[in-house]
């Protein structure tokens, strides 16, 4: 009888076996490695746009502020703008109202029928001294310069009869709101608007 000693062969198999697990194990390791590599690479790539994006969007914001900060200080400018054509209107007004009140007062003093003797004026009170023919003709005064858009408020304050150079004529006295009209100011936000010299 033949005897066969199996035992270098199990030992080859159980060494071979082992080899086999050992390099399983570290093709695992391995493959993990590159796996976790992977991962970790893919990470780094993820924070760096990321990263870049935030300095983008700050960037992006410190321009918006400088803006805003522009658009404040054109508002303020416009503001002032406007403040100062106001200023000019006003000015405008207060400058050609004088002349505008007496021509409105000579337009609507009845010709040949009433004279005006003393015009006077303290804050935007009117006050006219004159003499007229006749109550209708006083009258007729106070109505056309209430029927005027520069004056409100018309009161007679006297009226007596007296006798000037043997004609019987009636002298009056009478007070005036004065209404000074303010130009038309031109819309807001028109900065270009021509304004009058």
């Amino acid at each position: 009888m033949i005897r066969i000693n199996l035992l270098p062969v199990r030992a080859f198999r159980r060494k071979e076996n082992i080899r086999r697990q050992v390099s399983i194990f570290f093709l695992s390791v391995v493959f993990l490695i590159g796996v976790l590599g992977f991962l970790y690479t893919n990470h780094l790539n993820v924070v760096r746009e990321l990263t870049t994006e935030k300095e983008t969007l700050a960037a992006q914001e410190r321009e918006l502020r400088k803006k805003v900060q522009e658009v404040e200080q054109l508002k303020q400018e416009e503001a002032e703008l406007q403040r100062k054509l106001q200023v000019v209107a006003d000015l405008e007004n207060r400058r050609s109202g004088p002349v505008r009140i007496l021509d409105e007062i000579s337009r609507r003093t009845p010709p040949n029928k009433a004279w005006l003797v003393n015009l006077g004026q303290a804050g935007d009170t009117l006050s006219l001294k004159g003499y007229a023919l006749d109550n209708e003709t006083i009258a007729l005064f106070m109505s056309n310069l209430q029927a005027s858009d520069y004056f409100s408020n018309i009161e007679l304050v006297r009226s007596a009869e007296e006798t000037r150079q043997e004609i019987r004529v009636k002298s009056f006295s009478l007070t005036a709101g004065i209404v000074l009209k303010k130009p038309e100011t031109p819309d807001e936000g028109v900065l270009n608007a021509p304004v009058k010299k």
